[in-house]
């Protein structure tokens, strides 16, 4: 059969999720017999006819608007890939920081660099066939979504917190050290991995779907956190979520 042909594409963002991408598509050959895999960091920098376009990074300029819909109408499926292209992740700080300070920051002299006051996901502009969560995504849910594809069958995300994956695992509950962990809120899929390491979850792979504002308030209280430390960490990556909202409105 023909080969599925996989594009790379980049918004704003660090491009780390496209390398995490090529490290598995390229340098592991994860069915190089079946897939050519195109994109800047590969070959190219045009928009390609293609079967599979991972696209990485928020929409926060007019490039990158223009961007995305040429890619749409040359696709046959859109990957959102990250946390930034399906949550805005990190670079929705900007959002506390106000744009000007933002450009001052990153581009230091170049201030007439035109960026969007509020950047976008990408879901905001164009239709998004698929999800891969994560700072970057894990090897396996990048491996499983193009097997899924070229199988014809479904593709899910977990939908339970990063706790359970943690019981599962037998860590303890850096809550229960006092530590400001978002665990009890995220989507699982990590395999806990920051946790593993002693580092408390920043919500990167974003909210599964019955994450409640009432119960995570309550288990900081319980461990006597301070609630600004939840205010705090959940500006991190998930700034731009609704239980966000709640929770400094309700601080």
């Amino acid at each position: 059969m023909d080969k599925l042909r996989v594009c790379l594409y980049n918004l704003t963002g660090c491009e780390g999720c496209a390398l995490k991408i090529i490290e598995v598509l390229v340098e592991e050959g994860f069915l190089k017999e079946n897939i050519e895999v195109h994109g800047h960091l590969v070959d190219t920098d045009e928009v390609l006819y293609c079967d599979i376009a991972f696209i990485d990074g928020l929409v926060a300029t007019e490039h990158d608007i223009e961007l995305v819909k040429e890619i749409r109408r040359r696709s046959r499926y859109i990957v959102a890939v990250g946390a930034c292209a399906n949550i805005a992740g990190l670079l929705a700080l900007i959002d506390s920081l106000g744009l000007t300070k933002g450009i001052e920051y990153v581009y230091k002299t170049r201030l007439d660099v035109k960026h969007f006051s509020k950047p976008m996901k990408l879901d905001d502009v164009v239709r998004v066939d698929y999800r891969l969560y994560g700072c970057p995504p894990q090897s396996n849910e990048i491996k499983q979504l193009i097997t899924s594809i070229m199988m014809g069958k479904s593709f899910r995300q977990p939908d339970s917190p990063v706790c359970r994956e943690c019981r599962e695992l037998g860590l303890p509950c850096l809550l229960k050290e006092g530590k400001p962990c978002l665990g009890p809120v995220t989507r699982a899929g990590c395999r806990a991995l920051c946790i593993r390491y002693g580092m408390p979850c920043w919500g990167c792979r974003g909210l599964f779907d019955e994450a409640r504002y009432d119960k995570l308030v309550e288990l900081y209280r319980e461990n006597n956190i301070d609630k600004q430390l939840l205010v705090e960490a959940l500006k991190l990556f998930l700034s731009r979520s609704s239980l966000t909202q709640q929770v400094i409105e309700n601080k």
